[in-house]
Order: structure tokens, then C-alpha cells, then sequence
């Protein structure tokens, strides 16, 4: 299993890398620090579970550690593990998830803000229609409210899909991710502004291209490939932590095992 994951891992990142070569930076569109943060992401925590496993291989072999202090050193070893393995998954996950935000920016890059003036009356509107369709709605004759009204989130996305020529650049911006923000629910803009690219051509070859290489980024599966290292990872060093099976003779007693 653990190979197979490997592979599929290794599969994903190459996958997914061909998708961002010379076209997309050609175009306009360079994500390569961030990319390159996320593939030495992975081989950080590849290699941190092999060098894990080889120190509490060291461990178990050393014949001069009583057994107590082996206990203590491998609980020790294992708990630093844990925290590493935590620290390195997230580097995988939050590259990628840069990666990916970089990605989305460039895919609308061509839903350009409007005049400051028009953008004061486009804003307006916006929290107009916000106020308005997130109330509870009421019986007709002004009855109790029966059911909730949308969300932030979800009436901006009907406004997005009513004319997303008008709305969508300023639903996209950092306005947008204020007002959700406002509600506790910013974490949710990025998945707004891949609604937004749903919803809008991209005209541009820098809007096309980082379209392409979210394709391939979805088609891959590399965004979920993360959970899967850091089972390999984990896996590996649980293997490390059972004690080897006896080989008939302990050192510091001399005497075979009855």
C-alpha cells in the first residue's frame, strides 16, 4: 500500500507540473515559487518519516539501552514525529493551496475592476441585495419567518450569475472576501472566486492558460494527494515503533531466551 501511494503521489506532482511549463509563464502566469515550495514540501516529508524510522531502528538495535530508557526514547522519538509529520503535511497542503489561489487570480485576471465611481455604485448594490436576501422570509401577510434566508455566500453568487460582468470582478476582490469576513466566513472566498471563473469566460491567454492548469490540477488529484504522503509517512514509523522479533540471544545477559 504503501508504494502504491507512492506512486500515485509521484504520479499527481509530475502530472500536474507538466500542466504549469514555458506556455503558462509565456502567458503571463508564474507560479513557480509556490510550486516549488510544494514539491520540496513533499520530499520533506518523505524523507522525514525514513529518517524517523531509521533513528528508532537505531534504537531497538543498540544492546546498551535498558529497556526503560528504550521505552522512553522511542515514545519521545515517536511524539517529534507526530509534531514534524503535522508541520510538514500542512507545508504540502498550504503550497498547493498557493498554488492553486495564484491559479484562480490569473484565471479571472481579465474581469477588470470598474471606474471608482461606478465601482462605489456597483459596491452599493451589492450590500443592498446581500441585506435583502439573507433575511428570514416572511408569510405574505407578515406572518413569523418560516425559513432562513441565503447565506453571504450564496447571494453573492446569484449576483455573479444574474451578470457577472458587473459583479464579478468586485465579488472576486478583496472586497468580496471583507464582506464574508463580516459573517465568520472568509475561509469560503476562495471557493467563491472558483465559482466566479465558473461563471465568466476567460478572454485573455493569461485567463486560458491558468484555466488549462486548473484542469489539470483538478484531473490530477494533487490536492488531496497530501493526506496520502503523510499516511505513508505515518505508516512507516509505526512499523518502526514494533519491536523487532527476538533472534534467540539478548547481549546483555549472555543467555539464550527460553
Amino acid at each position: 500500500m504503501s508504494e502504491e501511494l507512492q506512486a500515485l503521489a509521484d504520479g499527481a506532482f509530475r502530472e500536474f507540473g507538466a500542466a504549469l511549463g514555458p506556455q503558462l509563464t509565456a502567458a503571463g502566469v508564474d507560479v513557480s515559487r509556490a510550486w516549488g515550495a510544494a514539491q520540496a514540501a513533499k520530499v520533506e516529508l518523505s524523507n522525514l518519516a525514513y529518517t524517523a524510522a531509521d533513528g528508532i531502528e537505531k534504537i531497538h538495535a543498540n544492546p546498551y539501552i535498558l529497556d526503560i530508557q528504550r521505552a522512553d526514547m522511542l515514545r519521545q522519538n515517536g511524539d517529534l514525529f507526530k509534531i514534524a509529520e503535522q508541520a510538514a503535511t500542512k507545508k504540502v497542503q498550504d503550497s498547493l493551496a498557493l498554488v492553486k489561489q495564484e491559479l484562480e487570480a490569473a484565471a479571472i485576471s481579465d474581469l477588470m475592476p470598474a471606474e471608482a465611481g461606478e465601482r462605489g455604485l456597483i459596491r452599493d448594490e451589492i450590500d443592498k441585495f446581500i441585506a435583502g436576501t439573507t433575511k428570514p422570509k416572511s408569510e405574505a401577510w407578515g406572518g413569523a419567518p418560516f425559513r432562513p434566508g441565503d447565506t453571504v455566500k450564496e447571494a453573492m453568487l446569484k449576483l455573479v450569475q444574474a451578470n457577472p460582468a458587473r459583479y464579478g470582478a468586485e465579488i472576486a476582490s478583496e472586497y468580496g472576501k471583507t464582506l464574508l469576513g463580516a459573517v465568520g466566513a472568509g475561509h469560503e472566498h476562495a471557493e467563491l472566486v472558483s465559482l466566479v471563473r465558473l461563471a465568466t469566460p476567460g478572454l485573455t491567454p493569461k485567463a486560458q492558460n491558468a484555466r488549462l492548469a486548473l484542469d489539470a490540477m483538478k484531473k490530477s488529484r494533487i490536492e488531496g494527494m497530501p493526506s496520502g504522503l503523510s499516511f505513508n509517512a505515518k505508516q512507516r514509523v509505526e512499523a518502526a515503533l514494533k519491536p523487532p522479533a527476538p533472534t534467540g540471544y539478548r547481549l546483555d545477559t549472555i543467555r539464550p531466551i527460553r
